[in-house]
């Protein structure tokens, strides 16, 4: 009981601290998200505007997308993960503007 009574400050600023680091990866995790996709759909629709068929605009996304990565994150992620993530986004936003297309009718 002595040791709380004489720690208690620094007892609850660790917690406060892991509070903190807590709080802020999942901050960071969700910035990072959503700065990926909003790169992947500029390159959706720039890859659209050029009217290549669909397998040609989806390499030229995930190429240029992988080749955008720092060499560091790129021996992590091979381009097949890159590949399925965009893939996910693209399908998520086209339903989304499918969505939007039959409220709007």
């Amino acid at each position: 009981m002595e040791f709380i009574k004489d720690y208690w400050f620094v007892m609850i600023s660790i917690i406060y601290i892991l509070f903190t680091i807590l709080k802020y990866t999942q901050m960071s995790y969700e910035e990072v998200e959503s700065h990926f996709k909003k790169n992947a759909l500029v390159l959706f629709l720039y890859a659209e505007k050029q009217g290549w068929d669909n397998e040609e605009k989806m390499n030229w996304c995930v190429d240029t997308f992988y080749n955008k990565l720092p060499a560091s994150i790129q021996k992590i992620f091979l381009k097949e993960l890159i590949k399925e993530e965009l893939t996910k986004v693209y399908d998520d936003f086209k339903d989304f503007i499918k969505l939007k297309l039959s409220e709007n009718s």
